[in-house]
């Protein structure tokens, strides 16, 4: 697996000090619809929890990924991290799309 980054998002973690992320899923519900969006959140500390299935190390910074990240969008040969946002800065995956399920019981 390889993580690559872009020119901003390196510019980013490392005038911020950032050595670890986690990938995770946000899970928004509507009606009948659920939305899973991959999302990227700066840890402190490193994490050793029952949660993170994997751990990639690059030179500068440990991406920790979750069990529900794995389930949902399932193993990835590639992660691209981007810096979005015009005024709030914000680390992105930008290479792997949100999904969406119908969760009612038909």
């Amino acid at each position: 697996m390889s993580v690559n980054f872009s020119s901003q998002a390196k510019d980013y973690i490392k005038n911020n000090h950032i050595k670890y992320l986690l990938l995770e899923v946000d899970t928004i519900e509507e009606g009948c619809t659920a939305i899973y969006n991959p999302n990227l959140k700066i840890l402190s500390k490193n994490m050793n929890s029952e949660n993170v299935i994997e751990n990639i190390e690059t030179e500068d910074i440990q991406l920790f990924i979750s069990k529900d990240f794995t389930s949902i969008f399932g193993t990835q040969n590639q992660f691209d991290l981007d810096l979005v946002g015009f005024f709030e800065k914000v680390l992105t995956i930008t290479n792997i799309e949100a999904k969406t399920k119908n969760i009612c019981k038909v």
